[in-house]
């Protein structure tokens, strides 16, 4: 779906979020191969991730911030991406929607 959505619509932000992680371990990888381009880490202290579950099988609850980070930034390099730190994140079809 990812793969079908970057097709018809190039210009946007898809995430490749943690919830295809509980459809398979390499999920956000693969989203991102599929052609997701923007990730979120969970940023949301570990006392306090149960409080905001989405879904079954959300991983990583137990991971705080710091290491979600690093590990977030490990796994997109493994698929021979990089983190755009400090980059704006607004998509394309907004950039060019504003002028």
């Amino acid at each position: 779906m990812l793969s079908l959505a970057r097709i018809t619509m190039p210009d946007i932000n898809l995430a490749s979020s943690t919830a295809l992680e509980t459809l398979d371990s390499l999920g956000r990888q693969k989203g991102l191969l599929a052609g997701a381009n923007v990730v979120m880490p969970n940023l949301t202290p570990v006392t306090s991730r149960k409080k905001y579950l989405l879904y079954n099988n959300k991983p990583n609850l137990d991971k705080d911030a710091a290491l979600s980070a690093d590990t977030l930034q490990k796994i997109i390099a493994e698929i021979g991406e990089v983190i755009g730190f400090n980059e704006a994140g607004s998509s394309l079809h907004f950039k060019n929607r504003i002028g």
